[in-house]
């Protein structure tokens, strides 16, 4: 399956290039999307050479517009994941601001969403970024919540990136969901049609044609008799 890796501005942003192989050792393309800020923290060179595939950085690129873009990625995408996200992303998405080539990507595709926030601890405990979360949630949304302990600004508390292997984890179960009948091979007889049925129900209400009854061993054509008129 084909899934958009969108990479944002912050520290977590080299994490993003272990969710990237990781994803392809269950067998997804991965194509990656950096924002500019993303591009200050990680080289679009490292995922061109993870992911095989030119790395999206620029909404205008020379060459990019031929077939739109973001619409034909928008497309073909099974998942959008964004790792990290940062609250300048969510409150985008949460807002339908569609400024540069991810956001516009979030508001052309229907394929599923998945964040993995990341930012200050403060940040991620601020009401706005609460009900930004909140909203996303609200249109179907998924999250790989984020981790706990000692932040690159020297904070301790929730907000760091969840480790590679738990984004790529909660990609795969969005993909390929578990049941109990996974893997199983069912036969699901096939039902008449509507028609079939309404064509069956008209022959058995139909009412079936009347017999003529067994002539009576007393019927004027068995007694002769009957039938001569009486000597006077």
């Amino acid at each position: 399956m084909l899934i958009a890796l969108g990479v944002t501005g912050g520290i977590g942003a080299y994490k993003a290039v272990e969710v990237a192989r990781g994803l392809q050792k269950r067998g997804h393309d991965v194509v990656a999307v950096m924002t500019q800020n993303a591009t200050r923290f990680v080289g679009p060179l490292t995922f061109e050479a993870i992911t095989r595939r030119p790395v999206i950085t620029d909404q205008f690129a020379p060459g990019a517009n031929a077939d739109i873009e973001h619409i034909a990625l928008a497309s073909t995408i099974d998942l959008l994941l964004i790792a990290p996200a940062t609250a300048n992303i969510i409150g985008k998405l949460a807002n339908g601001i569609a400024d540069d080539f991810l956001s516009t990507l979030y508001t052309a595709t229907r394929a599923p969403l998945l964040l993995a926030p990341s930012m200050n601890t403060q940040m991620f405990a601020h009401e706005a970024v609460r009900q930004n979360l909140d909203t996303l949630a609200a249109r179907g949304a998924r999250f790989v919540e984020p981790g706990e302990g000692y932040l690159a600004c020297g904070w301790i508390g929730k907000g760091r990136l969840a480790e590679p292997d738990e984004i790529v984890a909660a990609a795969g179960a969005i993909l390929r969901p578990a049941g109990p009948l996974r893997g199983q091979r069912i036969s699901i007889p096939c039902a008449t049609s509507a028609t079939g049925r309404a064509a069956a129900w008209a022959t058995r209400s139909r009412p079936k044609p009347r017999r003529a009854a067994p002539r009576s061993r007393w019927s004027p054509d068995r007694r002769p008799w009957l039938r001569r008129p009486c000597a006077m």
